[in-house]
């Protein structure tokens, strides 16, 4: 097995930033993958490359790096195409979902009619052809005409067959015609015909082999009109061009990832290569590798300046002078997919893997991704037989060793995110899903208190077993559980039980080994559906369960939230039930309403100061007070820069507060107000620290126990300021009792425990 590592050249130096200099409170931060280039565009300042996710540019006056996302001012996630209006400079950036955004003089203006619009089939936007001021978009559904200057739609053309809806892919021009590549062939029309969206004006071209099929590419090249079929079964292709006849361009080019015109070039780039040719069609280069790393270009052009820009697919974007390739890309993960977040030590660890809606394999190479010290490293097991790797698990003692279990392939495991081991059914007692040879499928996975680890193998007889501190393993018997088809999470209480999510349908099954896991004869074991306190069924459908800070175990289910306050009674109680959350009733409504009935929760994170943050399938993110009586926050694709409604997972850095959001777009994560506290104060600072005067946001003081008296003075010891932290942070707006910002100068802040055994003094200096 081997592992890529993804490197990154800026041309830019950054300075070192100390550790206490931290993001401000409230601030979000993508954190997408920036290697998957799809296309580059050229205005008189930068360079902007386009990504699956989203932008970042390439400044040609100082050489730096800037990300471009929905948490900066772009509209939306997934960037399908951009383009440039040369006269202005206006960049017109198109999503998969139809969204559009022009971006002018720093300025960024959105216009989501085709978004907003109720179509039927596809509303991705495939392509952008420029003719004069408009932008001609190549649709799911037809071409969109979009008045660049009016910053406005001014026409939409359904082209097929009696005004059939059909996704184009491109349009190209000459002299006289529009030319539109579609999935049901290639359409003419006269660029000055009267009434471009009258279908009758648009004629399918039938003298070209494949008439019918699926063309993605076409250009216009020095009189010759060339085209790429593709054949969705094989998932290749031939190039045709068209001189007296049509006929094959090249029989060797079967795969053609964009066909541009720069430069007085036609610029062919296919999977593993970029073929460039001269006007009169003689190849003039061949590019197969940059440097010493393979080439899988996606597109090309040509700089003002004459230097080759190359879009990669994996290796971000390339610019060729003088023979030598130069790499430009952000850090970034190697890959969007985000199944598990785990986090130890400032270190932020991601699977990259996936399963599909019922659980069942998508086939994805293992990655795992590690965050630390402001990078991202990326490991991906290229030769591993292993694939999705869907959960991970930090070792306790060691925040560099990593363990994950794959749909298949048993468990894997890392040290510095390298791969160490595998272990399946012929090195360990992990066993293979009944019916087959060699498939062993892991699904979750946990550090004990104790430090064992323990596993959950679905489809076997024992679907249980631990894997030891001193490498001995053990299989756990419980038979109302043996060969279940699927079994989700597992997670240990302080009480040491475990309790184990089952397939949907399942409900919880719940164990405690009584300290001896190489005997399962004293064990204790339930299987149970949730219920309420009147013993009526609520639901057996579980998709995640935490412990809070008060020792009560939170369930997330297809019916809402629900939270059992005696999770240590579940042997013991003949009526072991759930309860709901009342929530208040709205307009003299006397029905009763539980918190978030309606959603169906997929995930389950708890902050410092024990408050609940619930992620949805549909509705996005929830942050509740610790009894969850008090909605805080509410985070959807809406109101903030939140990638999707579907949240896979969150996670929270207790040492920071941050909180990471796996989304089913992507990872993001948000700058919260409660860390974990301490027992003590430990590394007790202020920051921002100097408070600058352009600084608005709030000041937090972390390092703290919870529940700290924090006073802040003057240097002359005048009260300006009082607050006890929230969780291990404390947070003063920096304005004084008066509700008015403080002035310039030096402050002392005061911080004491409640019996004033524990005090420490720090200082901040304030700017206004």
């Amino acid at each position: 097995m081997t592992k890529i590592t993804i490197f990154i050249i800026l041309f830019f130096s950054i300075p070192l930033i100390s550790i206490k200099s931290q993001t401000a409170i409230g601030q979000w931060k993508d954190h997408l993958p920036y290697s998957n280039v799809s296309k580059i565009i050229e205005t008189s300042k930068k360079i902007y490359c386009s990504t699956l996710h989203a932008i970042f540019t390439y400044n040609k006056l100082d050489n730096s790096i800037e990300k471009l996302s929905k948490v900066n001012g772009l509209s939306d996630i997934g960037v399908s195409s951009i383009a440039v209006y040369n006269k202005n400079e206006t960049v017109i950036v198109a999503y998969k979902n139809g969204n559009i955004d022009l971006i002018s003089k720093k300025q960024i203006y959105n216009i989501n009619d085709i978004k907003r619009k109720q179509l039927y089939g596809k509303k991705n936007i495939n392509n952008i052809f420029i003719l004069d001021k408009f932008a001609y978009l190549s649709c799911g559904f037809g071409i969109v005409v979009l008045d660049i200057e009016k910053k406005e739609i001014s026409d939409t053309y359904f082209i097929g067959n009696l005004g059939k809806q059909i996704e184009i892919f491109e349009i190209s021009l000459d002299e006289n015609k529009f030319y539109a590549a579609s999935e049901n062939g290639i359409y003419e029309a006269d660029k000055n015909a009267n009434n471009l969206a009258d279908f009758n004006n648009w004629k399918l071209i039938t003298d070209i082999p494949n008439s019918n099929s699926t063309f993605k590419n076409i250009v216009f090249f020095n009189n010759n009109l060339i085209a790429f079929y593709y054949d969705n079964e094989n998932d290749n292709g031939k190039l045709y061009i068209k001189k007296a006849n049509w006929t094959e361009f090249d029989n060797s080019i079967t795969q053609v990832n964009s066909l541009n015109i720069s430069n007085d070039k036609l610029i062919i780039a296919s999977s593993s290569k970029l073929l460039i040719y001269n006007k009169d069609l003689i190849l003039e280069k061949t590019i197969e590798k940059y440097n010493d790393v393979n080439a899988s270009p996606t597109y090309a052009t040509y700089s003002k300046k004459g230097n080759l820009l190359i879009a990669d697919n994996g290796n971000g974007m390339l610019i060729n002078e003088h023979d030598s390739y130069s790499f430009i890309l952000p850090n970034g993960p190697f890959n969007a997919d985000v199944s598990d977040i785990e986090i130890a030590d400032n270190k932020v660890y991601i699977s990259g893997g996936a399963k599909t809606i019922v659980g069942a394999n998508v086939w994805k190479h293992i990655e795992l991704y590690k965050f630390s010290e402001n990078k991202w490293n990326s490991t991906v097991l290229w030769n591993s037989s292993a694939r999705d790797m869907i959960e991970i698990s930090i070792d306790p003692t060691n925040s560099n060793k990593v363990y994950g279990v794959s749909l298949g392939g048993g468990l894997i495991e890392f040290n510095n995110n390298s791969f160490i081991k595998q272990y399946n059914n012929s090195n360990s007692i992990l066993d293979v899903t009944a019916g087959t040879t060699s498939y062993v499928k892991t699904q979750s996975l946990t550090f004990g208190f104790d430090g064992n680890l323990w596993i959950t193998n679905s489809g076997v007889r024992n679907p249980i077993c631990v894997k030891t501190k001193d490498d001995k393993w053990y299989k756990m018997e419980y038979p109302i559980i043996r060969n279940i088809e699927k079994i989700g999470k597992i997670t240990e209480t302080s009480s040491s039980q475990f309790w184990v999510q089952l397939a949907v349908g399942g409900g919880i099954f719940i164990f405690d080994t009584n300290g001896t896991i190489e005997d399962s004869d004293d064990d204790l074991s339930k299987k149970t559906n949730i219920y309420d306190e009147n013993g009526q069924f609520i639901t057996n459908t579980v998709n995640t369960i935490i412990e809070d800070n008060d020792a009560y175990m939170w369930i997330g289910t297809d019916k809402g939230l629900m939270v059992y306050y005696n999770p240590q009674n579940a042997f013991e109680d003949n009526n072991f039930y759930a309860s709901r959350i009342i929530v208040e009733s709205f307009d003299n409504d006397t029905t009763i309403q539980y918190l978030l009935e309606g959603e169906s929760i997929s995930t389950l994170a708890i902050d410092g100061a024990n408050r609940k943050w619930v992620g949805t399938e549909n509705a996005g993110v929830f942050l509740l007070s610790a009894d969850c009586t008090e909605q805080i926050l509410n985070f959807n694709q809406s109101n903030s820069p939140l990638f999707s409604n579907n949240i896979l997972d969150i996670e929270i850095n207790h040492k920071t507060a941050e909180v990471y959001f796996a989304t089913s777009e992507g990872l993001i994560s948000y700058k919260s107000t409660a860390t974990k506290s301490n027992n003590g104060f430990k590394d007790v600072y202020v920051y921002p620290n100097p408070v600058r005067e352009t600084y608005n946001g709030l000041i937090a003081v972390t390092g703290l126990a919870n529940n700290v008296n924090v006073k802040i003075t003057d240097i002359s010891g005048n009260l300006v300021y009082e607050t006890k932290s929230f969780g291990g942070k404390a947070i003063w707006n920096g304005k004084n009792f008066n509700n008015s910002r403080v002035k310039t100068g030096v402050y002392l802040v005061f911080c004491t425990n409640d019996d004033g055994t524990k005090k420490i003094i720090t200082k901040l200096l304030f700017i206004n």
